[in-house]
Order: C-alpha cells, then structure tokens, then sequence
C-alpha cells in the first residue's frame, strides 16, 4: 500500500485505464488474423506483460506504469475470447456457450483473489503478484490448447475467409 491505500485507486486506474486504451484501439485496427490466433497471441502477451508487475511493485509510479501495460492487453485478449466463442459455438446453443464461459471466468477471478489473498498474507504481495503471472502463463496454455483441438475439429477457421467479390 505504500503507506498510503488512497494510491490503490490509482494503481486500479492505470490497469483499467489500459485495458481502454487497448480494447479502443484493438476495435479500430482491422485485424488480418482469425480470433483463435488472436486470443493466442494476446493471451501470451497478457502473461508476459504480467511478468514486470512484481519486480515493479517496489514503487507506485513503475506499478502503475507496469499495471498500465498488462492492463493494455485485458480487453483486446477478452475481446478476442468471445468472438473465437462466437465462431465455434453452434448458434443454437451461442447464448448457453457464453453464459458457461462468463461462468467460468467469474469463477476463475474469485478463485484467484482468494488465492491471491492467500498468499498476500503468508509470503506478500510480490509473489501474490507473481502467481497471478504463472496463472496467466497456464491460462495461455490453455488457450492454445483450446484452439488447436476446436481447430482440428473444424470449428475454427485457419485463415481469413476469400473476401467477397461485389459485382
């Protein structure tokens, strides 16, 4: 807390405030990879800029800096998730697909602030920090996982659709 909780507002705010930035920009840049290779690549940037975040948290401004950055990645990389969920999701059952996946993330961040928590008690902060990291890491993994078995099984496109001629 740096003696000070008022300043968790603003380490909050540089995350979130990343996470706008990122998911602003991620909707105006036309994308040249299907969402599989999206969630791929940002789920793997998501890990890896989470790696500063404990060696940063000495300080608020290199937190909040490091925070910003990590935070970058989280709407795109979510963004990502749901359109990859809406290509491989029978339509009949697209609504039941993103309610289990909303499900399974709100578990996910209830079991890790409870993790985290844990852990912020016995050996601190940083290493709550860095669980949250290796979390992420397995997280990507996962995620790779997920893509190359949906795309084996058809449901996930390789490449971009031939754009459509307009006569």
């Amino acid at each position: 807390e740096f003696g000070a909780p008022a300043l968790a507002a603003l380490r909050i705010s540089a995350w979130a405030g990343g996470s706008f930035v990122g998911g602003v920009l991620a909707v105006l840049r036309p994308w040249r990879r299907q969402p599989g290779q999206r969630l791929l690549i940002l789920a793997s940037l998501m890990a890896l800029a989470s790696l500063p975040i404990a060696p940063a948290s000495v300080a608020v401004v290199p937190l909040a800096f490091a925070l910003a950055v990590q935070g970058f990645t989280v709407a795109p990389t979510i963004a990502a998730s749901a359109e990859l969920m809406a290509e491989v999701a029978p339509a009949a059952s697209r609504t039941e697909a993103f309610a289990w996946s909303t499900s399974a993330m709100t578990l996910g961040v209830a079991a890790g602030h409870a993790g985290a928590g844990l852990v912020v008690e016995g050996p601190g902060a940083p290493a709550a920090l860095l669980a949250g990291a290796l979390c992420l890491s397995l997280a990507a993994v996962a995620a790779a996982v997920a893509v190359r078995s949906a795309g084996r099984a058809g449901r996930v496109r390789e490449s971009a659709p031939a754009p459509v001629a307009v006569a």
